[in-house]
């Protein structure tokens, strides 16, 4: 019995693990742009991984990269709070909320055509060019660079550029032509 909760402990390290590598990153630059410090940021970025291990068993997979988000907002606004520059950080919500609340239905109709166009153009690239589509899903939403991507795919980090350029302008193009067709 003791085994296996050690393993599981493992196998929930390395998933752990995993999710640190994969947005560290992403989570760094969100409390950046709340702190506007790269120190302070840092520390964020520590205590969302932190709380991640503590509570990993109560966040599904598919939502850990909006927990993470989620995290690190609050704890850049406790941040804030503390040093009194709870101003800024209420203009920047203010901001945020203002500019969603004067989108008109009309301009959020056509913003939700464009997604769906949008989603339709990647799910071409990826049946047609998967090595392409791929490229571009690690390197934007994973925010990998060439080299990793290389790593991964198993190919040289030049051909991983290629493919980003290429599969970019394929998507344009197909993007384009849906839009005057």
């Amino acid at each position: 019995m003791r085994r296996r909760e050690d393993s599981r402990t493992e196998a929930g390290d390395r998933l752990w693990e995993e999710y640190f590598m994969k947005y560290h990153n992403m989570v760094l630059r969100n409390a950046s742009l709340w702190v506007n410090d790269y120190h302070t940021a840092e520390d964020i970025c520590q205590e969302t991984f932190i709380r991640l291990l503590i509570h990993m068993d109560k966040v599904p997979p598919a939502k850990i990269k909006g927990w993470l988000i989620c995290v690190s907002d609050h704890l850049a606004l406790d941040v804030l709070r503390k040093h009194q520059r709870w101003d800024l950080a209420k203009d920047r919500l203010m901001e945020a909320f203002e500019k969603k609340r004067s989108q008109e239905p009309d301009s959020i109709l056509e913003q939700m055509e464009e997604f769906q166009e949008t989603g339709m153009a990647l799910k071409a690239l990826k049946d047609v060019r998967p090595n392409w589509y791929e490229a571009i899903r690690m390197s934007c939403l994973e925010d990998m660079d060439a080299r990793s991507i290389g790593k991964e795919l198993g190919v040289r980090p030049m051909l991983v550029s290629k493919w980003k350029e290429r599969g970019r302008r394929w998507l344009r193009d197909v993007y384009l032509k849906k839009k005057d067709g």
